[in-house]
């Protein structure tokens, strides 16, 4: 989910994104449950960052957002 999310930002960022929709609602899950912001990556990802230095910064992010839910928390 995070590639994708990615992938759709930049193309968003050079205006290529077709029919497709930068934090849209699966991005947001995704965003939720990594305690990401969308804005904080879009803005990373206009600095030109590689996708090494944006999964750096994704985990650092991550981490710092605390723990993640328990599978017993994530079970439907």
């Amino acid at each position: 989910m995070a590639a994708r999310a990615v992938d759709k930002c930049r193309a968003e960022l050079v205006g290529r994104a077709g029919p497709y929709r930068y934090n849209c609602p699966l991005d947001r899950q995704f965003f939720g449950f990594a305690g990401l912001d969308a804005d904080a990556l879009k803005a990373k990802l206009a600095t030109g960052a590689a996708d090494q230095q944006l999964a750096d910064w994704m985990l650092r992010k991550e981490l710092a957002s605390g723990p993640l839910p328990s599978k017993a928390a994530m079970r439907l």
